[in-house]
């Protein structure tokens, strides 16, 4: 159990030697700086000082820079794609060397200049042949489209519906002894393109013959020549522009042996980042700065080894009540891998418990049973341990790798114990391939397919053992915080009632369970005011024993997801033996299994992580902590070797 008690750190220091220190601190990286809000609020302090001028934006552009050249080196380059990126180890000087960084940020504007260039072109090619699209319909007709009129007649284009008789229109302007005529360039499933040649004097009524066959004037604006030479003058603008897209392109994919260099580059634009929101967080007088800041009591030794050779002035001391430190939470690195469920959840209070330790067990123990199979827990570690041995992961994804591999095992005992390798793989093969009859490789010692309730009752005994512990430790919590008292009414009187009921299954006596259901009534409204609020809390804490009951059923899932894993990979080698082919048996078996696998592997942790959220927390846990964010190395491409580590 792990909450790392911080110390409060004030610190003072030379305003010319604010970039050593911010370096300094970020080495460290055992410091979180807090905001001075308080301070600048009062007179007497924005009399004498005033907030770090930093450039938190500009480390942000440059941030983004970096990460859109990548992407955009991605998208035009055949670099393999990987789903883990594979960490580099550089030098703690290599990767503070300023001159990579301006250098790579050169790179990285002028790949984002040819993005925006080819996004420019790729906007522009899209509008051009919008416009060719517009003119197809138009390109039988060898007219100027810029022409509406000559000395005696006016040209109107336009379209119609496509469900109109041309022939009936035409019919009908010669019914009306009209000067016009009508010329077909084209149509599709929806319209018909027109041209409306006509006398100047007979507009008016051309147009009242048209409306009937819904003629609308069709845009030519800005347009000369006819359609066919615009569309030869469009096409040659787009392949222009496609030339153009290409030479973009080849010269993007030119720049892919920096594709490192710029990795390292956007690791050193966060740390330029995480230091520039740093130094908003300081005050100056012009003359000095002030910082303070949260460190954890086991770094102190290392705070003060990295400012041992810099002048400044240091103050350490234990937080205020008032105050609210963060919570850092540190284990072995078995444990830790717990940390990443934790904190889905929520980090404990500082003042709380680490529930890590507490956890653990029970969740590799349920996961591995509802997972249990051998070869499918051989399969989850030795997938994690390749990831985790090529790519070295860190944070979240190091975490859950971790945990899967210990999950594996678990799994894979269980699966012992089961007797299911992938189900019931064994028997199959050996019976329907290789002639055994009524083969059996093992007699396991639970089968979930042959004895359910066994399983069943172990997972309800499983799940009252957590319970158990869970209250446990809330007597804990209650003897460490100096409330005994809570954990003899909140625990004992729950414990007594239980007691009652199996006393009473047993044997018929009743005295223990009336002793229990009256402790209740008495000691469960006791923070209520009145006696009568008191008396109406305790008897409705009696409710309770539903949700008690729900609780440790909700541990049957132990046994309701173990028989599923069971059954779907036995229903699978069943499928696959069917058609009595080797073959054939394998592509059922290899796709079968993976998707078993795949399924449950998240079904599992699902249900597991549900069983400590709502049945094991609910017992003890307080939530609702701060996460302790130090100024510190956060990289996504490299591994930093310090100088000390370089040396051994």
């Amino acid at each position: 159990m792990a909450i790392v008690k911080m110390k409060r750190l004030h610190l003072l220091a030379l305003a010319a030697d604010k970039d050593q220190l911010l370096q300094l601190l970020l080495r460290a990286g055992c410091v979180e700086l807090t905001e001075l809000d308080a301070e600048l609020a009062d007179p007497k302090w924005t009399s004498l000082v005033k907030r770090e001028q930093s450039v938190v934006s500009h480390a942000k552009s440059g941030v983004t820079s970096v990460n859109v050249a990548l992407e955009t080196l991605k998208k035009y380059t055949a670099a393999k794609s990987s789903l883990f990126i594979l960490r580099k180890d550089i030098r703690e000087d290599e990767f503070c060397d300023a001159d990579i960084r301006t250098s790579m940020l050169e790179k990285a504007n002028e790949i984002n200049e040819r993005n925006r260039q080819i996004s420019q072109a790729n906007s522009q090619k899209n509008r051009l042949g919008s416009q060719r699209i517009g003119l197809l319909p138009w390109r039988s007709l060898n007219v100027d489209l810029n022409l509406r009129e000559t000395e005696n007649a006016r040209l109107a284009y336009g379209v119609c519906p496509g469900a109109v008789s041309l022939d009936e229109l035409q019919h009908a302007l010669i019914e009306k002894n009209l000067a016009a005529e009508c010329f077909h360039a084209s149509s599709d499933r929806e319209q018909h393109y027109l041209l409306m040649v006509f006398h100047k004097d007979e507009e008016k009524s051309v147009m009242e013959v048209l409306r009937p066959f819904s003629f609308n004037p069709a845009s030519m604006k800005d347009i000369e020549g006819s359609a066919e030479e615009n569309i030869r003058a469009l096409d040659s603008e787009i392949a222009e522009l496609e030339k153009k897209r290409e030479v973009l392109e080849a010269e993007i994919a030119s720049y892919s042996d920096f594709r490192e260099d710029l990795q390292i580059c956007a690791d050193q634009m966060i740390q330029e980042l995480a230091k520039e929101e740093a130094r908003s967080r300081l005050v100056t007088s012009g003359t000095l700065i002030y910082l303070k800041g949260w460190v954890p009591a086991p770094d102190l030794h290392k705070l003060e080894e990295e400012l041992k050779d810099f002048a400044c002035a240091m103050e350490i001391f234990d937080p205020t009540e008032q105050e609210t430190p963060p919570t850092e939470l540190r284990n072995s690195k078995l444990i830790h891998s717990m940390q990443m469920v934790t904190e889905m959840y929520s980090l404990p209070a500082y003042k709380g418990i680490d529930p890590n330790p507490l956890i653990f067990p029970f969740f590799t123990i349920f996961y591995g049973m509802m997972f249990g199979d051998v070869a499918y827990g051989l399969v989850l570690i030795i997938l994690s341990q390749i990831v985790i041995r090529k790519y070295h992961p860190k944070g979240v994804l190091g975490n859950i790798l971790h945990l899967s591999t210990i999950c594996g095992v678990s799994a894979t005992i269980w699966g012992v114990l089961s007797g299911s390798i992938f189900g019931d793989a064994v028997s199959v093969v050996a019976e329907q391939f290789l002639g055994f009859e009524d083969f059996v490789f093992y007699v396991p010692v639970l089968d979930p397919l042959t004895d359910p309730l066994k399983i069943l009752y172990l997972s309800v005994i499983m799940g009252a053992i957590q319970l158990m512990a869970g209250m446990c430790i809330y007597i804990y919590i209650c003897f460490r915080d100096g409330r005994p008292l809570d954990a003899l009414f909140d625990v004992g009187s729950w414990w007594l009632l239980f007691a009652g009921i199996a006393l009473f299954v047993m044997k018929g006596t009743p005295l223990i369970l009336y002793a229990g259901i009256a402790a209740l009534v008495l000691t469960q409204g006791r923070n209520r005011k009145g006696f009568l609020s008191k008396l109406l809390g305790g008897v409705a804490s009696l409710y309770n024993i539903t949700s008690w009951l729900g609780d440790v059923l909700s541990y049957t899932r132990l046994m309701a997801l173990m028989l599923a894993t069971t059954v779907i990979a036995s229903v699978v080698n069943i499928l696959g033996s069917l058609p009595g082919n080797i073959f054939a048996f394998l592509v059922i078996f290899v796709f079968g299994h993976t998707f078993n696998m795949g399924i449950n592997v998240i079904g599992t942790y699902v249900h597991t992580a549900r069983l400590q959220y709502l049945e094991y927390f609910s017992k003890f846990y307080k939530g609702g902590g701060r996460p302790f964010k130090p100024l510190k190395y956060n990289t996504k491409y490299v591994d930093i070797i310090s100088e000390s580590e370089v040396k051994r």
